[in-house]
């Protein structure tokens, strides 16, 4: 099991207010490019994994933020996923 928001630097040290920099910590498909490799190990070694993220969704024609849990199987496959509405930080520092 990864921990929360494992793909990314989180919490951030500082106050991000630029979306397209703010952006580049959320994975928008799972399995993405760069997580690709980690569901092809959980296939070879057969074992689950349990993979923190933080995912951008588009919904609704909003783009909405998710702190997110993806269940992979042994085939490497998706099982499910977990989404929270809370990420760490706020507009406060």
């Amino acid at each position: 099991m990864f921990s929360e928001l494992a793909l990314t630097s989180f919490l951030p040290r500082w106050a991000i207010d630029d979306d397209a920099l703010l952006e580049v910590f959320f994975e928008t498909s799972m399995p993405s490019q760069e997580t690709q490799p980690l569901f092809d190990v959980a296939r070879r070694l057969r074992m689950g994994l349990c993979l923190g993220y933080g995912e951008l969704a588009h919904e609704g024609g909003q783009r909405r933020r998710f702190n997110s849990s993806a269940l992979i199987g042994p085939d490497g496959g998706s099982i499910d996923g977990y989404r929270k509405l809370q990420l760490p930080g706020d507009r406060e520092p």
